[in-house]
């Protein structure tokens, strides 16, 4: 009987000697596999505690740490090179020698196999200073593989995406791609956060880029959805939407195409599209709200007070409805109550492009262009968005928006 291969922890299928497929590994296998993972844990255990006591200023404790890893995992290239400059720093040339000799004995390329590892751990350890000097060091060597460097460099460029380090996390990016261009799972992450901090062209081109190679993805459509919007692409945004959708039938998706159906006028459209997402998402309160503002803009006021506000930004759409309804006191009272100082930017913008709103219908120019010139100052792209979504009103708020602009 043939014992199958072992990949990513589980048995591949097997043929025994009449070539029967599905024969299961037999104990010796197993124990072999058991043994591995025994090796390999306590030899990495012992690695790492050699790092920190080595960095703590303790030599001869580090150096029984890394012979017990190596004693655990005699193929630990980490373990040698860490051992063999430890003694090498404290004048122990023979010895040195000695361990590197063993080491290449194992695996003639051990210092690069080495460099990659230590890289990985610092990694795994937040140190990315260390982690980088390591990769430069590996990099600088003769034959080195690229791949598996590029590999390290995306995992650093997604630490710093989400924590919302965006320069340093596009320097990384950069990096990766140049090094290994087909590897580009870490863009999506780095997308994901340009949109949110809304620099949208950035995002665009990210999101570009990852769909070339990964046309299946189906989030990845849908954020570069939200880009087209903000690019006023609006069909593009459509289409992204629906591909998204056929990709993989969600409600996120379903909701931004609504809000693009709305801002090309399309309101029968979108209100069935966004009655569909509140259905599916158990009317939750952020697509409640999207579902009416569709409303309001259809002029079906009685239908948008039913459905109840819970945020800054659902109670400035709620003096739109005053507006719509020709309580023009009303809504500037509404206004007048509404803080926008902890609210998120996405949220802020709108608000101030409602403002503008009622000010302008109200003859108040000057308000409607400061609270215009607020939102512009947060971002151009979206604000401009935000009044495509005000298709009733979208030639009088973009005319206001471009004499502030020019």
């Amino acid at each position: 009987m043939k014992v199958g291969a072992m990949q990513a922890g589980q048995w591949a299928p097997t043929t025994d000697a009449q070539g029967a497929e599905g024969a299961l590994p037999d104990d010796r296998s197993l124990d072999r596999w058991r043994q591995r993972i025994r090796e390999t844990t306590f030899g990495n255990y012992h690695l790492c505690m050699g790092l920190a006591i080595e960095a703590q200023g303790e030599p001869q404790a580090a150096e029984a740490h890394y012979r017990a890893a190596l004693h655990n995992d005699p193929g630990c290239s980490a373990a040698f090179m860490r051992l063999q400059g430890l003694l090498e720093h404290q004048g122990r040339s023979a010895e040195a020698q000695a361990i590197a000799a063993q080491a290449v004995a194992i695996n003639p390329a051990y210092l690069a196999e080495a460099e990659l590892e230590l890289a990985r751990i610092y990694l795994d350890l937040s140190d990315i200073a260390a982690c980088e000097a390591q990769l430069k060091s590996y990099l600088g060597r003769p034959g080195a593989v690229p791949l598996p460097a590029a590999a390290l460099l995306q995992r650093i460029g997604e630490l710093h995406a989400t924590h919302g380090r965006l320069e340093e996390a596009k320097r990384y990016t950069t990096q990766a791609i140049a090094l290994a261009p087909d590897l580009v799972r870490h863009s999506l992450t780095l997308a994901r956060k340009l949109v949110e901090d809304m620099r949208i062209d950035e995002a665009a081109a990210a999101l570009d880029f990852y769909l070339k190679q990964n046309p299946g993805h189906a989030m990845a459509w849908h954020f570069a959805a939200i880009a087209a919007q903000m690019q006023d692409r609006l069909e593009d945004a459509i289409a992204a939407s629906r591909e998204s959708l056929r990709l993989l039938p969600q409600m996120p998706p379903k909701v931004l195409l609504g809000l693009s159906l709305l801002a090309t006028g399309r309101l029968e459209d979108a209100e069935a599209t966004l009655r569909k997402a509140t259905a599916e998402s158990g009317n939750q309160s952020w697509v409640t709200a999207i579902l009416q503002w569709c409303l309001i803009a259809m002029n079906r006021l009685d239908a948008a007070a039913a459905i109840p506000v819970t945020t800054e930004r659902d109670r400035s759409n709620m003096a739109i409805l005053h507006l719509r309804a020709g309580r023009k006191e009303e809504a500037v009272r509404v206004l007048s109550q509404i803080s926008d100082s902890d609210v998120i930017s996405w949220h802020r913008i709108w608000i101030h492009v409602n403002r503008c709103h009622v000010y302008l219908e109200t003859g108040r120019l000057s308000e409607a262009e400061e609270a215009m010139r607020a939102a512009v100052s947060m971002s151009p792209q979206v604000t401009r968005f935000y009044i495509r979504c005000r298709p009733w009103v979208a030639d009088q708020l973009m005319a206001v928006e471009r004499k502030i602009t020019r």
